[in-house]
């Protein structure tokens, strides 16, 4: 098991297939893409206001509903680790 984003080794370590018949799984850690999650969405709400394109009204998009989002995301990861449908 491989984890923590190491792209580049994991694709060498399949590519390779250093260890034979073993299977190499990439497993990503839950508080990374939650982390990661909070970022996407704040990028996108620093392009909306580069732009000058409002994300006002009820509703928006907020460091605070970021926030709730992320928190959220991270819960239904947690809750369900073994139950892709279940986090849906």
């Amino acid at each position: 098991m491989l984890s923590d984003g190491d792209s580049r080794t994991f694709h060498a370590l399949v590519q390779d297939a250093v260890y034979g018949f073993i299977k190499v799984l990439k497993k990503d850690c839950i508080n990374h893409i939650h982390k990661w999650m909070g970022a996407v969405l704040r990028a996108l709400l620093g392009k909306f206001r580069a732009q000058g394109e409002p994300l006002g009204g009820k509703g928006r998009l907020a460091q605070d509903r970021i926030k709730k989002i992320t928190n959220y995301y991270g819960y239904a990861l947690r809750s369900h680790k073994h139950d892709v449908p279940g986090m849906q």
